[in-house]
C-alpha cells in the first residue's frame, strides 16, 4: 500500500490515550502517543500505537516497560486515511542503539 512508511528514528516520550471517538468500533481502547525524533522525516512528531494493529504482540509490553530507551528504531507505520498526519505503528525493527 502507498500509504506504508518505513522511519528511522527514537522514542523520547509515551502518553498513554483512549480512543474518544463514540463511532469508532475501538471507542475506549486505550493506546500509546510516542513522541519521536526521526532522521528521515521531520515532519512527523508523534506515532500512534493501537494493540489491535500491531503485528509482534511484544512491542507493546516493551512499551508499557520503557525498554525503547536508548534504542534507535526502523518504524513500520501507516497513515490512517482521513486522518492528517496520524500514523499508526504496525511494527518496528531494533537498530543499534542511540547514544
Amino acid at each position: 500500500m502507498s500509504n506504508h512508511k518505513e522511519l528511522i528514528g527514537i522514542i523520547t516520550d509515551k502518553k498513554l490515550d483512549k480512543v474518544k471517538n463514540k463511532k469508532s468500533e475501538y471507542h475506549g481502547n486505550q493506546y500509546w502517543r510516542l513522541s519521536v525524533e526521526l532522521e528521515n522525516e521531520e515532519e512527523i512528531k508523534e506515532i500512534l500505537v493501537f494493540k489491535e494493529w500491531l503485528e509482534q504482540e511484544t512491542i507493546w509490553q516493551e512499551i508499557e516497560q520503557k525498554n525503547y530507551l536508548d534504542k534507535r528504531y526502523l518504524f513500520k507505520v501507516q497513515r490512517k486515511p482521513g486522518a492528517g498526519q496520524f500514523f499508526r505503528l504496525l511494527e518496528w525493527e531494533k537498530l543499534e542503539d542511540y547514544a
